[in-house]
């Protein structure tokens, strides 16, 4: 959507509503369609099953399997190059994190690991962990987490913890709760691979969004609620974007950057490879 439009609904509130409506009812009858083609194809594509509809609108917004699988495939292919830069063999990490890992749109791909490691999914989403549960339990463990931490995972459990598409959703109070969980759960010198909104997406920001986000940094951005907002998820699920000056700045509390990667993740979010820091005890 042009920024123009975008500034004209934000700033009108009746019209950002109306908009809202129509997009609603338009999305509704999406759904019962896609609902009714999956049904009607009564088979699963691909080597696992496929997640209902309304689980992959979470994840990817659309319905369209060859998208889900195709994005999926492509994120755990990327992930690996990341891994990579990190030192790390994804395939053969004795453990690995997926977190807000949805309907498994990536930790399916990955379910050729090796057979040793342990590899879990974990999202606040029930729904979505449930079916995980019955239908990719085989690939990995399956949790659900809370809105906020701690997670019920010990410490240093994991040697890697990739996280697609989350940080471009939280505001960013949220955003250094988890990072700070994330380096709880992380095992020394492990890694966590995250994603965010970089200057590729900036460009759609209207200018006074623009400005703010070249300010500080960081801009966290709320579209519709309730009801209206179509893919089911908290309120506080909305749309988050950084620079990656901020970045390096402020999300190296608990982690080292190793790398910042624009347009790594299915070519349109960033990619941030950060290490765990140790800290060492100063002598008594």
């Amino acid at each position: 959507m042009p920024s123009s439009i975008r500034l004209f609904l934000r700033s009108n509130p009746a019209v950002y509503k109306t908009y809202g409506i129509a997009k609603y009812a338009l999305f509704r009858a999406k759904l019962l369609l896609s609902d009714w083609r999956d049904k009607r194809a009564a088979v699963a594509l691909g080597a696992l099953p496929i997640p209902p509809p309304m689980l992959r609108f979470r994840v990817s917004g659309s319905f369209d399997v060859d998208q889900f699988l195709e994005v999926g495939r492509r994120g755990a292919r990327e992930l690996e190059v990341l891994a990579r830069l990190g030192g790390k063999d994804l395939a053969c990490c004795p453990a690995v994190l997926d977190f807000a890992c949805g309907c498994g749109r990536v930790i399916r791909h990955f379910q050729d690991h090796a057979p040793e490691a342990r590899w879990y999914g974990s999202d606040i989403d029930g729904e979505a962990i449930r079916w995980c549960k019955e239908k990719l339990g085989a690939v990995a463990g399956f949790t659900e987490n809370d809105f906020r931490p701690p997670m019920s995972f010990d410490p240093d459990s994991f040697d890697v913890v990739y996280s697609v598409s989350l940080f471009t959703h939280l505001d960013e109070d949220d955003q250094f709760r988890w990072l700070g969980e994330l380096a709880r759960v992380l095992r020394k010198n492990g890694l966590l691979i995250a994603t965010a909104h970089g200057p590729y997406t900036h460009q759609q920001l209207p200018p006074a969004d623009l400005r703010e986000l070249t300010a500080k940094g960081f801009l966290y951005r709320v579209g519709q609620t309730g009801r209206l907002k179509l893919d089911g998820l908290p309120d506080f699920y909305q749309t988050a974007y950084h620079t990656e000056k901020y970045i390096r700045a402020r999300w190296s509390e608990h982690f080292e950057i190793v790398a910042y990667k624009e347009r790594a993740m299915n070519e349109h979010q960033d990619a941030v490879v950060l290490r765990k820091k140790t800290f060492l005890l100063a002598d008594c």
